[in-house]
């Protein structure tokens, strides 16, 4: 049986053009080198945190469901982000949940 095409396939003007990414990638590379707003320093800190304790994405994935007592968990896909520096603004709970399954608690301090 012969396929036939679609009106999209056969109008040249209705094809989409191909697009590269490439640029995007390149642009937003060392954002969080240079101090842009909507980059959040706190990254670097859990960052660092992760890297010490050597666990891997699934791991903390799974700590932190079992720290929570079942209640909630970050998305695999979330944790390797943050990790390849992909996310700028990243959730506060999540932040915390993270670095609490890697052994460090934020506190709140009274200032003056």
């Amino acid at each position: 049986m012969a396929r036939t095409a679609t009106v999209h396939q056969l109008d040249p003007k209705r094809r989409a053009a191909p697009r590269s990414n490439l640029s995007k990638i390149e642009a937003g590379k060392d954002k969080r080198k240079h101090g842009y707003r909507d980059y959040d320093p706190d990254i670097e800190a859990v960052v660092g945190f992760i890297n010490e304790s050597g666990m891997s994405s699934g791991d903390i994935v799974k700590k932190v469901y079992e720290l929570s007592g079942h209640a909630w968990m970050p998305a695999w896909a979330t944790v390797d982000n943050l990790i390849t520096g992909k996310t700028r603004r990243p959730q506060n709970m999540t932040m915390v949940w993270i670095a609490y399954a890697v052994g460090w608690e934020r506190k709140w301090v009274k200032i003056g």
